[in-house]
């Protein structure tokens, strides 16, 4: 109840400062868990139900990027999903950051995706004495990501929606187990617009011209072996250099090189019976493709990267997907989700250089 009444505090210190128009908004959507493991079957129990609260602020076109990506919604929400299993899942609260960026918008109807990312409070953890059934999640504290397919109907006052989606909960790695949780569910949801607004064409990318960057990134962090609760915690660190070609002021492609030191590949050593490894036993190197969707300084980018070397390694195939954020023009902060075929290995905190290079402009 005091989190419910500090939303509503905050709700109306922030609607009645605001200068744009912002959306109050509701939904209850109707999920399952997905089994992505088979002996996942025996901890799923009846289907969940999610309930999110969303305070959204409608862009107006006053940055070029609003524009060019047909004025979303952005804002914070709050999340509660009871996961129908009390003594093994327990419950999820989560706390996020979203964008609604429209595909398709008339005056009445528009097409969107939502997506949403931030922490998520899992009240029942893998715990070796009194939860040892719970092997999907292995800390209460993990990454909360939504994304939402939306058709909504708009009227002056409503926005009424309904939505397809996905929900994960994951750790990152950071402790074991971590299968992870993943929640496909069906939506239908009511927002309330304080102002009306409508814009329907896009005007300010005539004037754009290509032009080129090249990121050179140090990322850092580490995971826990998941063959074994254990285990200590590794450290895994990755150098990267990332060029990329702006062919919109949406859309940035490019490609790049990258090194990976993991030291939790030690369990290759240890099993192999091989006790005298050093650092360049653990370390591979491959080259990575990358898209990145632009948001004026903010990037959500996403690199699958192709393992070329590694002296022990079972996979060939990682990916790497979050955030950039360009700060001063030349420096890159970010933070991503390191996996393997889609299964969490590491968070990753980044830092970087960028180096600007004009095409056309």
């Amino acid at each position: 109840m005091k989190y419910f009444i500090g939303f509503l505090i905050l709700f109306s210190v922030l609607v009645t400062s605001a200068q744009q128009p912002v959306n109050i908004g509701f939904r209850f959507s109707k999920a399952v868990i997905m089994p992505h493991r088979i002996d996942m079957r025996y901890i799923i129990k009846k289907p969940p139900n999610e309930y999110l609260l969303t305070i959204g602020f409608q862009t107006t076109g006053k940055k070029q990027w609003q524009q060019h990506w047909a004025y979303p919604e952005i804002g914070f929400g709050a999340y509660y999903a009871d996961l129908n299993n009390p003594d093994v899942l327990g419950n999820s609260k989560a706390g996020f950051l979203f964008i609604n960026a429209p595909v398709f918008r008339d005056k009445f109807f528009c097409l969107n995706y939502h997506f949403g990312v931030g922490v998520a409070y899992l009240s029942k953890a893998f715990n070796y004495q009194t939860n040892y059934y719970n092997f999907a999640i292995g800390s209460h504290y993990n990454i909360y990501a939504n994304l939402d397919i939306e058709l909504q109907y708009r009227t002056k006052k409503f926005i009424y929606f309904g939505s397809l989606g996905l929900t994960h909960y994951s750790n990152g790695g950071t402790k074991a187990p971590n299968m992870g949780l993943n929640l496909p569910a069906i939506s239908l949801g009511l927002r309330y617009k304080t102002k009306d607004f409508y814009k329907q064409k896009n005007i300010s990318g005539r004037s754009f011209k290509n032009y080129s960057d090249l990121e050179i990134i140090q990322s850092f962090s580490a995971h826990a072996n998941k063959l074994s609760i254990s285990h200590p915690v590794e450290f895994i660190g990755s150098f990267s250099a990332d060029y990329g070609y702006y062919v919109s002021p949406k859309s940035r492609f490019g490609g790049g090189l990258d090194l990976i030191l993991d030291r939790n590949k030690e369990n290759y050593f240890i099993n192999d019976s091989i006790f005298d490894s050093n650092n360049a036993d653990y370390l591979s190197y491959g080259l990575h493709l990358s898209y990145s969707a632009v948001f004026g300084n903010i990037q959500f980018s996403f690199q699958p990267i192709f393992v070329l070397h590694s002296k022990y390694n079972d996979s060939f195939l990682y990916q790497r997907y979050g955030f950039r954020f360009i700060v001063l023009k030349k420096w890159v902060l970010g933070l991503s989700l390191f996996t393997k075929y889609f299964n969490a290995i590491a968070i990753e905190p980044a830092i970087g250089y960028r180096f600007s290079i004009h095409n056309n402009r």
